[in-house]
C-alpha cells in the first residue's frame, strides 16, 4: 500500500507541476555542462533526438580517461560535499573512465555553484598530487631498478662503467613522467 500510494502521488505531481519542473531539471544540467565545460573538463555532449531536438538528460558526465584518476577524484569530490557516481572499466571502455553528475529540479544555482567550485578546487588538487605521486614513483622505480642493476653488474656499475648512461635514463623517466597534470 505504502509503495502504491507512494506511486500515485509522484504520478499526481508529475501530472501538476511535471512541466515546470523538467524544464527546471534540464536547465539545471545544461547550467552544471556549461560550468564543467567553463572549468577545461570534458563533458559528454547531449546526443540528437531524430527530430533533431536536444536528448538532454538529467545526467552530466565528465570524462576522466583514466581508472585510477577517476576513483581519486571520485572519492575527493566526496569527502568535499558533492557526490557523483564514478564508471570505469568493464562498465566504461578502457581509458574512458568518467563521473557522472545526476541533478535535480529542486537544486538551486547555490547547490551548482558550490558543486562548481568544489570541482575547481578538488580537481586542482588531485591533479597536483597525481601529478607528484608519478613523480615519487618513477623515483622510487628509477631507484630500484639502480639498486637491482648494481646487485646484477655491480663490478660495471662500481667502475663507472655504465652507470652514467643508467642513471641519465631512469632521470629521464622521472623527468618525462612527472609533469602530466591532466586528466586526460
Amino acid at each position: 500500500p505504502a509503495a502504491v500510494g507512494a506511486a500515485l502521488e509522484a504520478t499526481r505531481i508529475c501530472r501538476a507541476e511535471g512541466p515546470a519542473l523538467f524544464a527546471r531539471l534540464l536547465d539545471n544540467a545544461r547550467y552544471l555542462r556549461e560550468g564543467l565545460k567553463g572549468l577545461g573538463l570534458t563533458v559528454v555532449e547531449p546526443g540528437t533526438m531524430p527530430d533533431g531536438s536536444e536528448a538532454a538528460t538529467p545526467v552530466v558526465p565528465v570524462l576522466v580517461g583514466d581508472d585510477w584518476k577517476a576513483i581519486l577524484l571520485w572519492k575527493a569530490l566526496f569527502t568535499a560535499g558533492v557526490y557523483t557516481n564514478v564508471a570505469i572499466h568493464p562498465a566504461v571502455p578502457p581509458g574512458g573512465a568518467l563521473l557522472r553528475t545526476s541533478l535535480m529540479a529542486t537544486h538551486e544555482r547555490e547547490h551548482l555553484d558550490r558543486a562548481l567550485a568544489i570541482f575547481a578546487e578538488v580537481g586542482c588538487s588531485v591533479l597536483i598530487v597525481l601529478g607528484l605521486w608519478t613523480r615519487w614513483a618513477a623515483l622510487a622505480l628509477a631507484f630500484t631498478m639502480g639498486v637491482a642493476f648494481f646487485v646484477v653488474n655491480g663490478a660495471a656499475f662500481a667502475k663507472g662503467e655504465l652507470a652514467w648512461l643508467y642513471l641519465g635514463g631512469y632521470l629521464v623517466l622521472f623527468v618525462a613522467g612527472a609533469g602530466k597534470l591532466s586528466l586526460d
